[in-house]
């Protein structure tokens, strides 16, 4: 495990080539110093580069809904610190129901009708 000062080093070593920016380099590097999936997204939603964890589920693999979905990613990666940026109602309820904490994402397609941490860009 690289400590925080290494995985530091690792973002600042992409963010110091700004004038030429690789985003899917960027979006690799941060996926694996911050262990996430990462898209980097302009304002009307173009992506500019993403990547992946090995590891996802949806409702098509599982059958499941969302909130048990969740459960089922954090029990199998073992994961004792995450949160979920969502942008709807929808989100916030299998959330709730998951007992996973929930940042709304306010610039997205949805209201949540709770007093949640959010993001605004």
């Amino acid at each position: 495990m690289s400590t925080l000062l290494e995985r530091t080093r690792k973002i600042n070593r992409v963010l110091q080539r700004f004038h030429n920016v690789d985003y899917k380099e960027m979006a690799t590097v941060l996926s694996n110093v911050i262990d996430a999936n990462i898209y980097i997204v302009d304002t009307t939603g173009l992506i500019y580069g993403c990547a992946f964890l090995d590891d996802f589920e949806c409702y098509g693999n599982t059958g499941k809904g969302k909130a048990d979905n969740l459960k089922l990613l954090i029990e199998r990666n073992h994961l004792d610190d995450y949160y979920y940026v969502g942008d709807t109602q929808g989100d916030y309820d299998a959330c709730q129901e998951s007992e996973v904490p929930f940042i709304w994402a306010s610039y997205g397609f949805g209201t949540v009708n709770a007093e949640v941490p959010q993001i605004r860009t």
